[in-house]
């Protein structure tokens, strides 16, 4: 297997696994904001849902930059490596480490992975 196959069969796995994040993210959704204190539960349960929408976001980034090397497809990937960084962290700040922060933690390593991988394969821009 070429590294130019590698890099687009992990930006797959990627963009795959980032969609079962959002889809175990918002399945938690009810027993998250049940717990949640009576006057913060509207905004648990718009940030709940903005989360799980960014994660699909992300997702589609991913599946954007996967069929072809093109000169934004590192930076495709990288940015849709942002959102799950961003979510972990925030756990870890106000959560600790949880299993869902390590899932969310392989996301972005394996986007920014096939970004790497893939990018001496990318033209370089035409002169204008």
């Amino acid at each position: 297997m070429t590294k130019e196959r590698v890099a687009t069969v992990t930006a797959a796995i990627g963009a795959g696994l980032l969609f079962a994040t959002a889809g175990f993210h918002l399945s938690g959704y009810s027993s998250v904001v049940s717990q949640t204190a009576t006057d913060l539960r509207p905004l648990m349960a718009a940030v709940w849902v903005a989360v799980g929408a960014s994660l699909i976001i992300s997702a589609l980034l991913a599946i954007a930059a996967t069929p072809l090397f093109t000169v934004r497809r590192r930076a495709l990937l990288a940015i849709a490596a942002l959102t799950p960084i961003s979510i972990a962290a925030v756990q870890i700040g106000y959560l600790g480490f949880l299993l869902p922060t390590a899932i969310l933690l392989l996301d972005a390593a394996l986007l920014l992975a096939a970004g790497e991988l893939g990018r001496p394969y990318q033209p370089r821009p035409a002169a204008v």
